[in-house]
Order: C-alpha cells, then sequence, then structure tokens
C-alpha cells in the first residue's frame, strides 16, 4: 500500500515534536517563555 501511494501523509498529536527533540511553545523553557 505504501509502496504504490504517490503520497504518504502522516496525522500525530502534540507530543511527538517534543520526543524528536523539537522544543514545545508552552512548557517553562519552550519556545514562547522567549517573547
Amino acid at each position: 500500500m505504501v509502496l504504490s501511494a504517490r503520497k504518504i501523509i502522516a496525522l500525530t498529536g502534540a507530543g511527538i515534536s517534543v520526543e524528536s527533540g523539537i522544543p514545545d511553545f508552552r512548557s517553562s523553557g519552550g519556545l514562547w517563555s522567549k517573547y
């Protein structure tokens, strides 16, 4: 199915970026606290 697809999309939850090492916006030390 994936091999024959022309396009693939992944729907993820809010915490996937933090687990990947991308900082979040609202926690202490998050990106929003810098502004």
